[in-house]
């Protein structure tokens, strides 16, 4: 059993274009689209860093460190009464900078702390925090491994501490910033603390990530129509040369307009060659159209007045009563002068007597020379002369009137 190969579908040139351009753009445009948003998620981070630094340097600048000692002894102090301590004023003058900086800046966490006796765990001494998540002074907390480091550093050799967006397991997601606290002798007797949550950073970077999304949308549409431009002048010359070279084999029409088909220099060769082919093939067509018509001419020639008659051959009719000498105008080609001889014999034929066919004759193109009797009767638009036996025509041509 034979299996036929299905035939392979054929594709335009424009889709061929289409279909190497569009997947390379559209790929450029995500890529594209990526790096924007890595740029931008990076400069996100960057702004939080920064601000957490800022916010941290400031805050440990406007804590009263007087206060911050004397309010730490009483967080160590075990069952203190935190609600009243925290109506002092030492505690609200240094609570409310961290209230009004929390505020403006939209922190989720700004507070002063300290690192517990045996360093593994931390005390809240001042928080600027309000509401349910407030931790009233002397409230102990833990923190992650890196932080926690980063904490006993800064108190030991000064300076500010960044740490990576990190899971605890109280607050959840955070990006913390912390700077120390000195005394008038510059010592460390503590740290100021400013969190960020991690649905702060979230929302501006899904904000950065829509703002990617609507980059790399208006690029691949961009792409498209780039592409769809660039098959498009690419396909456009090519398939006019197309369609020209079919008009020129679909036979009979060569008058096909190449002139403004542009491209490029590969195109304006084809073009040229086209051109070439299209003049041969109308050479060709000209030549075979006249060899035919020569054909066809002989053919009815010889088939209303024998093979091998010239188009100016003068007709000879000789039936005893009647003799006729007839010459076919002058600008008959041989097809026409062989239909004018043989209409010629069809009317003699058919004449009834010898004045009808007179008058018959007297109008016919051409000039004839009509011999009944003994009477000549020079007849048609163009009367030869007679000269004896010898008839002749206004051109000049002769015929024998008598055998």
């Amino acid at each position: 059993m034979s299996h036929s190969r299905r035939p392979r579908r054929k594709v335009s040139i424009q889709a061929l274009v289409l279909r190497s351009l569009l997947p390379s753009l559209v790929v450029l445009s995500v890529v594209l689209a990526s790096l924007v948003y890595q740029r931008l998620s990076d400069s996100i981070l960057d702004t939080f860093t920064r601000e957490l630094k800022t916010v941290s340097a400031l805050a440990a600048a406007l804590i009263d460190p007087a206060d911050q000692a004397s309010l730490t002894a009483i967080a160590r102090q075990p069952g203190i009464d935190a609600p009243a301590v925290e109506k002092t004023a030492p505690y609200l003058r240094n609570a409310q900078p961290l209230r009004d900086i929390r505020r403006a800046l939209g922190l989720t966490y700004v507070y002063t702390q300290v690192l517990g006796a045996k360093g593994g765990d931390l005390f809240y001494v001042v928080d600027g925090t309000e509401g349910s998540e407030h931790s009233p002074i002397g409230q102990v907390d833990t923190t992650t491994p890196r932080t926690l480091a980063g904490l006993k550093r800064i108190q030991t050799q000064g300076g500010v501490y960044i740490s990576p967006i990190e899971f605890q397991e109280k607050w959840g997601l955070l990006k913390t910033g912390a700077a120390a606290i000195r005394d008038a002798e510059g010592r460390s007797i503590g740290a100021t603390g400013a969190d960020l949550n991690i649905s702060i950073i979230r929302v501006a970077t899904e904000q950065a990530l829509f703002r990617s999304a609507v980059l790399a949308v208006v690029t691949a549409i961009g792409a498209a129509l780039a592409s769809w431009l660039i098959a498009v002048r690419l396909a456009d010359p090519i398939l006019r040369l197309h369609a020209a070279a079919l008009k020129a084999a679909a036979g009979g029409d060569t008058e096909v307009d190449l002139t403004h088909i542009g491209g490029a220099r590969e195109i304006g060769s084809l073009q040229r060659s086209l051109e070439r082919m299209i003049l041969r093939m109308d050479t060709v067509r000209r030549t075979r159209r006249e060899a035919d018509e020569q054909v066809w001419t002989r053919a009815v020639v010889a088939e209303l007045d024998g093979p091998d008659t010239p188009a100016d051959a003068a007709l000879r009719i000789d039936d005893g009563a009647r003799r006729i000498v007839g010459f076919p105008p002058p600008e008959l080609d041989a097809t026409d002068a062989a239909i004018w001889r043989r209409g010629l014999r069809e009317l003699v034929r058919s004449a009834a007597d010898d004045a009808l066919l007179v008058r018959a004759l007297a109008p016919q193109p051409g000039g004839l020379a009509v011999k009944i009797g003994d009477r000549t009767h020079l007849l048609g638009t163009q009367p030869p002369t007679v000269d004896g036996a010898v008839a002749r025509s206004a051109d000049g041509r002769t015929a024998a009137l008598e055998p």
